[in-house]
């Protein structure tokens, strides 16, 4: 899929920004899981480097995940095609979080 499409189409861009930035929360997740399995805990003060650096790293890559597109239109002053895109991706990551509560809730 090329550049051009995902930014004439904001629902179907903003869908796969938003999959995107849930295919990276689903990896940190199953990354926390591994660590809470493993049988050596890291010393402390190397334990908060790590959560700290972990989460500047992932505002980055959400941030550009979510905002890089819409900042692009905007760039290229297409203001309405960026708010809508935007707007589909917060509105597709938001049904993705609620049926992930529900999934969690049933199982």
């Amino acid at each position: 899929m090329k550049l051009k499409d995902l930014t004439k189409n904001p629902f179907k861009g903003g869908f796969i920004s938003a999959a995107s930035t849930l295919v990276y929360v689903a990896i940190i997740a199953i990354i926390f899981m591994l660590m809470s399995k493993m049988q050596s805990v890291p010393p402390e003060f190397l334990g908060i480097i790590f959560v700290l650096s972990l989460l500047v790293l992932s505002a980055a890559i959400c941030g550009t995940l979510v905002f890089g597109m819409p900042i692009l239109l905007f760039i290229d002053k297409d203001f309405k095609r960026g708010l809508s895109f935007l707007g589909y991706t917060i509105v597709w990551f938001a049904i993705f979080t609620v049926v992930i509560l529900v999934l969690g809730m049933l199982f």
